[in-house]
């Protein structure tokens, strides 16, 4: 029953999941110092109530505990860590999945819209077009015939008959 009384010191119930990690960190402990013991002192069996009477110290209980819960929540953080990176991956590849996989009814909404938008465009640019060249062939036009009827005074063409004249 000595043997196992450290198990009670470091394991304080069922579900004492740090405790049981500290009796671990003992054993490791108790494996090192009978092997370090057996091999600087040529013995096969080292005196292991020197070594139960050190670890079952309050202070050396203290130690594996706390030694313990580092690790426990060492390991909780990186296994957090790990979900919240897979959720936020999980997450953001679900909103590419619904922005590739759209419904047909907004693909061809969209289409529609844009079919639209680039028909009013190309309308407009017509239109400015067309405009314009209509409005240099009546510049034009108005040269010209500021020009002829300029001739025609030159030429002693009285106005009247000059317009006459431009109708026939």
């Amino acid at each position: 029953m000595s043997n196992h009384r450290i198990y009670t010191d470091l394991v304080q119930d069922p579900q004492d999941f740090v405790g049981r990690v500290a009796y671990t960190f003992y054993k490791e402990e108790k494996i090192n110092w009978i092997e370090t013991f057996k091999t600087n002192n040529n013995v096969a069996e080292p005196p292991l109530d020197q070594f139960h009477s050190f670890a079952r110290s309050p202070q050396k209980i203290l130690e594996y505990r706390e030694r313990a819960e580092r690790e426990v929540n060492e390991i909780v953080d990186q296994v957090a860590a790990a979900e919240i990176q897979q959720q936020v991956a999980r997450l953001r590849n679900d909103k590419i999945v619904q922005t590739v996989n759209k419904g047909w009814g907004r693909s061809i909404a969209e289409n529609v819209i844009a079919g639209l938008i680039g028909s009013i465009i190309t309308i407009a640019f017509s239109m400015f077009a067309w405009l314009y060249l209509q409005m240099q062939d009546s510049e034009k036009r108005e040269k010209l015939s500021s020009a002829a009827i300029e001739q025609l005074h030159q030429r002693g063409v009285p106005p009247i008959a000059a317009s006459s004249a431009a109708k026939k």
